[in-house]
Parts: C-alpha cells; structure tokens; sequence
C-alpha cells in the first residue's frame, strides 16, 4: 500500500471515480508498474473505459517479488492502484497483453487475487475474466483455459459495447453461462467454452466448431477512424521509461507486409490521424512536456510528417520517432531530424542480402540503402 500510495502521488492524470452503480473493471497489465505505465496502448484503454458513464475502471500491476512475498505472508488478496479494492471484488478483470512472455504472470496474478486458475472452475462470485491487446488479435488459444471472453480487435471499436451489454445484464439473475452466451454474441468476441476445439497430435488446431448459435466466424475488428479516438498519453510519472516526453499515436497498422512482422498483419489496414488532430494532441502534449514520442510503425509512410515535425519544433518542441523506413527517407527529413538534435539514426536493412530481404518482404535493394546511408553520413549523424 506504501509502494502504490508513492507511485500515485508522483502521477498526473490519475482518473479517480464513484463506484456507486457502475461496473467496476480492474484493467491489469501482467508485469511491473514501471513496462506497464510505459505502454500506450494500456493508458489508452483506461481512459476509454473510464470515458464510458457507468464503468470505473482501475489499474493493476503484477507486483515486485518481495510485494508478492508480503501479500503472501500476510494473506491479503491482490488490489486495486487507485482504491485499494481487492481484484476478487471487481466485476470484470481485464488483461492487457503485448508479449507472450507475461503470460505466466496472468496466473501468477490469478494466484495472488484468490481467483481460480480455470476458467471452468470459475462461478458467478468471480469477475468476469477479459483479455484484449495485440497477443489476443493473433493467437488467444494458449490462454483459452483462463480467459472467460477475448477482445478479438481493436479495443475501441469493441469494448464500448461490450460494457454496454454487460452493464445492462448485471442485475439480472442470470448465470455466467448465460452470460457469457449472450456476450458472445457480440461482433469481435471470442468466448472459449462456446467452441468446440481439437487439436492434431503436432498441437495444431484441428477442428473449431461453434456451439450453441456461437458465431462460426470471429471477425476481427478495426477502428475506421482513428480521429474519433485519439491515443496519447493519459498520465504522465516519472517512474516510465519515456518519463520525460509526451506519447502520441500517429498512424496504425503498416503499409508494408514483411512475412516475419505481425504489424502488417494483426492492424490492417494501415492507417493515419488528420495533420489537424495531431497538432492539436502535440499542443497539449507541449503544454507538459518539451519532447513528443511519435508512435507509429512506419512514421516516414504518413504524408504530413515532416509538416508535423516542423510544427513542434515552431512551437518550441522536440521530437522522438519509432521507425522510419530506410527508402522514405530524404534529405528534408533528415534535416529535420538534426534540427531536432538528434545525433544517431539506426536503419534496419534485416540482413545483408537484397535476394533474402526480397524473400522476406522487406523489399530494399542495396542501391537504396547506401543512398540513405551516404545521405546520412552527409549530414553528419
């Protein structure tokens, strides 16, 4: 409590809401404090939950060792960052999931709460288990025994209505199964005990068979228009790996399918925010923060952002990008980019060879890359 109380006071943006007649929802990222207030994607999902009037969402985190230790030893069940409400007590539970290698940490998380591991063994005195994040989109199979319902897509096109429909069967007298039937019925919804799964002796999915009016097809949604919803930084802390900038998602998806990249893949289609938006979320971003962090994962491919780099630094700022593509960069660019004060650019050509990158995908061709690397070098980087 100590622990969470310091973490909180060092906080700005912290939404804190009343309980009274609301779905409660603990929103838990399945590692440390410090990777889970560093990912984008968790600090925008909760501030979509709590947008919508009757959910209170909270936030989780997978203790350090020796908090685990303690809570342990003292028998007291896993709770809530904001409230301090032990995570049994919430309606749903939600898993934020990026990587595979956290998945051991949902039961580690289970565990600690005084949850049942198998979702089977789980009766309508637990929440409702959740999970959604880009792990979800790809492959939820391995978690099917765990999660009572996947978000299969992109959270803002799902969860508001899912919440709705929860929201509107709480206070019925219906049983989980019942439940759970009836949210399955929603588009981008995955509920694991309304199929009927076989598997090859290689572990391979054999058969997928819906039961019960279960759709036979889980349709993975996507948001059409990201202006709609605008993804930065809700709180910022300096306990973050990005503690001293502002986050904000430019663009979705990639524009190019590379064969050993689930970017391309999982977000399709590639997408980008207005100029209008953007400038709009940089100013507010520049009102906390002199650095902006440009998420995005090909930020070269969105037409205006050198109009966008050059309006933070018009306006007194500086700039942090993810990935730029070798082939889209030019000299205009890359004057920016020293403007800007940057003194190292990486390039990812992936391997040496033109034939391999071909195979791959990442279709680069020699000629191009020493271009961008002489242009580069010109510029003294």
């Amino acid at each position: 409590v100590q622990n969470s109380t310091r973490l909180l006071s060092q906080e700005k943006g912290t939404i804190r809401k009343s309980w009274e007649c609301k779905s409660s929802v603990a929103l838990v990222y399945p590692n440390r404090y410090y990777l889970g207030m560093s990912n984008l994607g968790f600090q925008s999902i909760y501030q979509l939950l709590n947008s919508l009037p009757d959910i209170v969402c909270e936030r989780t985190f997978l203790p350090e060792y020796d908090e685990q230790q303690e809570l342990i030893r003292s028998q007291t069940p896993l709770f809530s960052f904001e409230s301090f409400h032990p995570l049994r007590n919430f309606d749903i539970i939600a898993f934020s999931l990026s990587i595979e290698n956290d998945y051991p940490a949902i039961l580690t998380i289970l565990k600690l709460a005084a949850i049942p591991f198998s979702s089977a063994e789980r009766g309508s005195k637990y929440p409702l288990i959740i999970a959604g994040g880009v792990c979800a989109f790809f492959n939820p199979e391995p978690l099917s025994e765990f999660i009572d319902l996947f978000i299969i897509g992109e959270a803002e096109e799902v969860l508001p209505k899912l919440m709705e429909n929860y929201h509107h069967h709480q206070g019925t007298s219906t049983s989980r199964d019942s439940l759970l039937t009836h949210l399955s019925r929603g588009e981008g919804i995955y509920v694991p005990r309304m199929y009927e799964v076989t598997y090859n002796p290689s572990g391979t999915i054999k058969t997928f068979k819906p039961k019960d009016k279960a759709p036979p097809i889980i349709q993975r949604k996507h948001t059409r228009q990201l202006d709609g919803f605008p993804t930065c930084s809700v709180i910022t802390t300096p306990q973050t790996e990005f503690s001293n900038m502002f986050l904000m998602e430019i663009t979705r998806g990639c524009a190019h399918r590379c064969n050993f990249c689930a970017m391309g893949c999982v977000y399709t289609p590639y997408r980008g925010r207005s100029l209008e938006q953007l400038k709009e979320t940089a100013t507010k971003g520049l009102s906390q923060h002199q650095k902006i962090g440009l998420i995005g994962a090909t930020l070269s491919d969105y037409p205006h952002i050198r109009s966008l780099c050059k309006f933070i630094l018009e306006n007194g700022g500086k700039f942090s990008a993810t990935s730029m593509r070798i082939d889209l960069l030019d000299e205009e660019l890359i004057k920016l980019m020293k403007q800007n004060g940057l003194q190292t650019i990486t390039l990812a050509p992936e391997t040496g060879s033109e034939r391999l990158r071909n195979v791959i995908g990442k279709k680069l061709s020699d000629k191009q890359i020493f271009t961008t690397v002489e242009l580069i070098a010109q510029h003294h980087f």
